[in-house]
């Protein structure tokens, strides 16, 4: 009988092993085996805490809100790996139920796993098609898999429903300039910034889209818009400085791209370009 006994070693490896199955119940019954002949088992101890933090609790019956509420607890406290262990757990008791689709997707998307993110996604809209955060997502997955025209086509959908919403025209200018169509970006990052005037990443892409449509006076504009909103943003000092060296405005040139090195000593792009303006302007 005791050879059918698992070492606490063995135990926490069977325990890890079907966590990775989605099978948490069957994991935390491990733990708590292994916590019946060792009541102080730390690392038996540690891994239950934390799985239990993820599942919700039997007493509550599957209480729809509360067991959300935590999901998004973990997700927006950055508990990754408790919140995708959750998420999966909701899905299987809430199948009808699009939010814990998303926030999986949005896990596997922040990994780099883009095409299990797509799937988790596109079960979301199977269950709600006008939920505009998981399109808005669909269409920022498909733009890292390369399918600009379909994240173009999942951004047209979220204007379709809420024709003001500054991130999905963003988002669209961005697949446009994927796809070298930089007339229509500038239309949507135009569109994004009427909408969230504040918005320094669009002015900044607005700024690069307008440099490649050949319209350096207008591009300064946009990324000195940029840095007036924020300052920080050291690529947009490195665009102001060589717009303006390419003007022969070395003064400014160099002025703009100190900036830049002053937020980032290292950049040696910053000062590659730094010395040219320099020697420029000795002549």
């Amino acid at each position: 009988m005791t050879d059918d006994i698992l070492t606490p070693d063995a135990a926490l490896i069977l325990a890890k092993r079907l966590i990775e199955e989605d099978k948490p119940a069957a994991a935390m019954e491990t733990y708590r085996g292994i916590l019946a002949e060792y009541p102080r088992h730390r690392k038996a101890l540690k891994e239950l805490k934390n799985l239990e933090k993820t599942i919700p609790s039997q007493s509550n019956g599957g209480n729809l809100q509360a067991d959300m509420e935590k999901l998004m607890q973990l997700y927006t406290t950055k508990k990754l790996d408790q919140a995708m262990t959750h998420a999966k757990h909701l899905c299987r008791r809430y199948p009808d139920q699009p939010m814990p689709f998303n926030i999986l997707g949005v896990i596997h998307a922040s990994r780099g796993n883009n095409d299990e993110a797509v799937q988790n996604y596109a079960q979301a809209l199977s269950i709600a098609p006008e939920y505009l955060d998981a399109h808005n997502n669909l269409g920022a997955a498909l733009h890292a898999l390369g399918n600009h025209e379909a994240a173009i086509r999942c951004y047209q959908k979220v204007i379709s429903i809420n024709p003001r919403d500054a991130d999905a025209f963003f988002n669209q200018g961005n697949s446009f300039m994927s796809l070298g169509r930089y007339l229509q970006a500038v239309q949507c990052y135009q569109l994004s910034i009427e909408f969230r005037p504040l918005y320094a990443a669009a002015h900044y892409s607005l700024g690069t889209a307008l440099k490649d449509l050949g319209q350096p006076e207008q591009a300064l504009e946009s990324f000195k818009n940029t840095v007036k909103i924020d300052p920080t943003l050291v690529n947009a000092h490195l665009r102001i400085g060589n717009l303006l060296r390419e003007m022969n405005l070395y003064d400014a040139a160099i002025a703009a791209l100190n900036a830049g090195l002053a937020l980032n000593p290292d950049s040696q792009e910053i000062k590659h370009f730094l010395n040219e303006a320099q020697n420029h302007d000795d002549n």
